[in-house]
């Protein structure tokens, strides 16, 4: 049970982890059955598989596995022989034969929103049910707020703001929009993915002033934001947005996006 806290509780922290189970096992060996060991994003282990060579093969594959985030399915020889088809040898003498189950265990893509407008409200309402953790920024709680948290203050937002996260920049006000841009840039913590709904000519002069003001430069920003499929109406500018932050977060890249 202290090891499934440990997963709660590095989830509440917003950390990618990979949890290593013994599902068989046969032979001798000090390895127990189900034992777990679980190896989180900065590298630290929680738990056990028992120790010695085989443990330091499964922390060195967990920390590979998180950083191509998936899982894996992996059986050892502990013979410390030639390893058998099919088994990884170890060098251990114990004998036996185990196999572990790599769980790569991820929160969910966090979305924040700053603004919810007709665009910006539009979108937080096709978002509900897309595998994303909602945020809404804004001074006034949208009436369909659904699954999101909501978050008033910007400031407090943007500290919310990791390298894993997807950023919407819509509150319809220039100079809101430039204050949220500022603020990002500044945190030094630039997201996964910043969108802003934007001509090109307000970019431009944004990313100028921005540039000018802090020395600050943004490598990429999705403006104007969503995939080029047609329409104009706040839904129908939502729908291309959601459809672009979902092609994201799939590693759909191959789509034509309005900011080229």
């Amino acid at each position: 049970m202290k090891l499934f806290r440990e997963v709660l509780g590095l989830a509440d922290q917003r950390m990618a982890m990979v949890l290593a189970t013994v599902v068989d096992k046969h032979g001798d060996g000090p390895i127990p059955l189900a034992g777990r060991l679980l190896v989180d994003d900065a590298g630290a282990k929680h738990g056990t598989v028992g120790g010695g060579a085989l443990e330091e093969r499964v922390i060195q594959t967990a920390k590979e596995l998180l950083h191509a985030r998936r899982h894996k399915l992996s059986k050892y020889d502990l013979s410390g022989g030639s390893s058998k088809p099919d088994f990884e040898s170890v060098p251990m003498i114990c004998g036996g034969q185990v196999t572990i189950f790599y769980e790569y265990i991820s929160p969910l893509p966090q979305l924040i929103i700053f603004g919810s407008g007709n665009v910006g409200g539009a979108l937080l309402n096709k978002m509900q049910g897309a595998g994303f953790d909602l945020i809404a920024c804004d001074r006034i709680s949208p009436e369909a707020l659904g699954q999101a948290r909501f978050i008033r203050d910007v400031s407090e937002a943007v500290d919310q703001v990791h390298k894993d996260s997807y950023v919407v920049i819509s509150t319809g006000s220039h100079e809101v929009d430039y204050t949220i841009l500022k603020q990002v840039a500044e945190a030094g913590k630039m997201p996964f993915y910043l969108g802003m709904l934007a001509s090109n000519k307000k970019l431009k002069s944004m990313l100028e002033k921005l540039r000018g003001e802090t020395g600050k430069e943004i490598e990429k920003i999705y403006s104007p934001i969503g995939l080029d499929i047609g329409g104009d109406t706040p839904d129908e500018i939502a729908i291309s947005i959601a459809a672009q932050l979902i092609a994201k977060k799939h590693g759909k890249n191959g789509n034509q996006d309005m900011s080229g």
